[in-house]
């Protein structure tokens, strides 16, 4: 926040001499501070681009080495910041990761189209909601050779206005040969009792026989907008309902518990549902009458095998 010093005098400061801020944020989620150096080094500006390889660059008149992979962000103050990511092409799930941060949880830029969100990323934080979001970091991903695709779930309790259904990202692992779902609006992958981490199939499964799934978080980061969580037709903030589940340790379970009942994939000719029984398959088929309902092992072979 500006104190109220640097407020009445802004345009001063804009030409001021404030160090950069640069960090980088790795595999595991940790955010670390990186010092300047350009010692007998060739500078480099840093490139117009979201995603950039690895190497050493210039930022404000400093240099960084941005060679490990990551998400890097730069902050001159009263200047401008900068974004970018550098590729993991050694172990491809942390892409996914590093794509998933440059978002926040909000729905300013739901109906941005891809260009806009890929430009918009190189200096801020997007604020997006799951669907979006997924849409977007798939984009990068499959741009960049990862097989990667869009999965879907529904809540088979009542239903309301604002949380009914969820979508996350499911990638192919080359090691396993299997899908593995990453949650690319709460950063976080599914495990269940045995530490496997599960599909989107699994965590539906999972989650409607009773048992208990475990939510490791990959990077603990803020990952919320609570200003600009508006619903377009009517004003109405978010801000309230968003803090109880993401200012609460335990406020994340209870709402995947609700909105991951059964899987469904949107197909070029409609939504295919998996089903654990007649209660679940009456519900959706009232819900979404046009669509394919499938026994669970029709589910599981058609799209998992």
């Amino acid at each position: 926040m500006l104190s109220l010093f640097s407020y009445f005098f802004q345009k001063k400061l804009i030409h001021s001499n404030d160090p950069s801020i640069v960090v980088r944020i790795d595999q595991d989620g940790v955010m670390q501070n990186l010092i300047p150096s350009d010692e007998g080094i060739q500078k480099v500006d840093l490139p117009e681009v979201l995603i950039m390889p690895g190497g050493i660059y210039t930022f404000e008149n400093e240099t960084y080495d941005c060679s490990t992979p990551g998400i890097y962000r730069f902050a001159k103050p009263q200047v401008g910041n900068a974004q970018r990511i550098v590729w993991d092409d050694s172990q491809e799930f942390n892409n996914l990761l590093f794509c998933s941060l440059l978002a926040v949880r909000g729905n300013a830029d739901d109906r941005s189209t891809l260009n806009k969100l890929t430009r918009d990323a190189q200096k801020r934080f997007l604020t997006l909601t799951c669907g979006p979001l997924s849409r977007f970091v798939s984009e990068l991903a499959k741009d960049k050779g990862m097989k990667v695709r869009i999965v879907s779930t529904h809540t088979l309790q009542k239903s309301n206005s604002y949380n009914n259904g969820h979508t996350l990202i499911e990638y192919l692992s080359k090691q396993e040969s299997s899908w593995v779902a990453y949650d690319v609006d709460k950063k976080c992958v599914f495990e269940n009792q045995a530490g496997k981490i599960l599909n989107v199939y699994e965590i539906c499964k999972e989650i409607y026989s009773g048992n208990s799934i475990n939510i490791r978080a990959l990077a603990n980061l803020p990952s919320l907008d609570l200003t600009q969580f508006v619903e377009a037709s009517n004003g109405y903030n978010y801000q309230f309902l968003e803090a109880q589940v993401y200012g609460n340790p335990h406020g994340l379970l209870p709402l995947i518990n609700r909105i991951c009942n059964v899987p469904y994939f949107s197909q070029p000719d409609g939504f295919y549902f998996g089903c654990w029984d007649k209660k679940s398959r009456d519900k959706i088929k009232t819900l979404y009458p046009s669509s394919r309902i499938l026994e669970a092992e029709e589910f599981r072979l058609k799209f998992y095998e």
